[in-house]
């Protein structure tokens, strides 16, 4: 797969030879799921944390890509002099009363922030906008899942087949 494999959708991204294969197969499986009838932005949390965009007409309009959970953890790290490198396993609560408890807070509490904001930013945009949670992270935001998202951790494997369908029937 690359930026010139026809896709079941309109890509209106600039470069799609730069589109990551995950991306655009997450979203378009997503998509798919709700019939092809509503705005989809597909949430995946793994190594970076991306977020991706398809309209109701099916096109994908494009995304955003921030650090993943476990690169948060690292880079305050690595990119510091004495903060120590924290899990996300741990307890959490409103703010830290230890360093390691500040960082985890942060990070998790940071990106359950930055979510919301996503959802509330495109919601405003798209009213009928479903939202989709795939990758490794969907454990430590169940609460927002519960809420707002409709979570699947195939969202890749089954765009990937629709996009083959697709292809095949071409």
């Amino acid at each position: 797969m690359n930026g010139n494999t026809p896709l079941p959708v309109v890509n209106l991204y600039k470069t799609p030879e730069t589109l990551g294969t995950d991306r655009i197969s997450s979203v378009i499986g997503a998509f798919y799921e709700m019939h092809c009838s509503y705005p989809i932005i597909c949430i995946d949390s793994g190594t970076a944390l991306t977020y991706d965009i398809i309209n109701e007409s099916g096109e994908y309009i494009g995304g955003n890509i921030s650090p993943g959970l476990e690169m948060r953890f690292k880079s305050l790290h690595m990119f510091t002099k004495r903060l120590p490198l924290v899990s996300a396993e741990g307890q959490l609560s409103e703010t830290g009363t230890s360093t390691e408890s500040a960082i985890r807070n942060g990070v998790i509490q940071g990106i359950r922030y930055e979510i919301l904001g996503y959802i509330s930013h495109f919601r405003k945009k798209f009213p009928e906008l479903k939202v989709f949670f795939t990758g490794g992270g969907i454990e430590y935001f169940a609460e927002i899942k519960k809420k707002y998202i409709f979570a699947d951790k195939n969202l890749v494997l089954k765009g990937l087949n629709i996009i083959l369908n697709y292809i095949q029937r071409q």
